[in-house]
């Protein structure tokens, strides 16, 4: 007896019906709130990074699927994250004190180069804003986890699609300039800027580099334990 095997189609990806009026003053409002916490969290410096993985994760599951993970979730995130997030911290510190004083020195005229030296430092400047920035995402997308395969994914990512990074850096840096101009925003404006980067990045993402589209933070982490469990 033979039993023919049907070739298996795959499902169609549906994108979400779109949001009423409703439900787009809600996320606003939780937008705003995860704005504060990231605020709030980045007072100590020290858990700034973590801070930030956690946001980044309850605004991916936003973007995604319009949900929020549960607190719970959320904090362990945050616990877990503490300790990477200030290591990765320390690292970018370093590398964007550098600049900042190399910028500083050519505008003072301390160092040769005047405009040119000081248009490529922005350049690079700029680079290292939009991989910290995907390689944020990315951390959101899987869960807090795999710091250092975040930062590959988008390095790669950029060189493959550089335009995507062109988008990237006034993502960040409108948020940053509206808190500026009017501080009483400045609480707001994180969550904001998480989504925005969130919601542009997703569709490049899921055709491009990544393996899977993006999928609920506790799938991810469920999936990266137990591939480290297999190694």
């Amino acid at each position: 007896m033979t039993v023919e095997l049907l070739p298996i189609e795959p499902l169609p990806i549906e994108p979400l019906p779109r949001a009423d009026w409703r439900e787009s003053v809600a996320l606003a409002a939780d937008l705003a709130l995860v704005g504060i916490a990231v605020t709030i969290g980045c007072l100590s410096v020290v858990g700034a990074g973590g801070t930030l993985v956690a946001a980044s994760v309850a605004v991916g599951q936003a973007a995604a699927h319009r949900s929020f993970p549960p607190v719970r979730q959320l904090l362990g995130t945050l616990r877990w994250a503490l300790l990477p997030g200030l290591g990765a911290l320390l690292a970018a510190a370093v590398p964007a004190g550098l600049l900042l004083l190399d910028a500083l020195a050519v505008a003072d005229g301390r160092v040769p180069g005047g405009v040119p030296l000081l248009a490529a430092t922005g350049l690079v400047a700029a680079g290292a804003v939009a991989l910290a920035s995907v390689a944020l995402v990315r951390l959101g997308q899987t869960g807090g986890r795999g710091y250092r395969a975040a930062v590959r994914y988008a390095a790669r990512l950029l060189v493959r699609r550089p335009l995507l990074g062109v988008a990237v850096v006034p993502t960040v840096a409108g948020p940053v300039l509206l808190g500026a101009l009017v501080p009483a925003t400045a609480l707001l404006v994180p969550g904001f800027a998480l989504f925005g980067l969130h919601a542009g990045g997703t569709p490049a993402w899921r055709s491009g580099l990544a393996a899977t589209p993006a999928e609920p933070p506790q799938a991810a982490l469920d999936r990266w334990l137990r591939r480290r469990g297999r190694a």
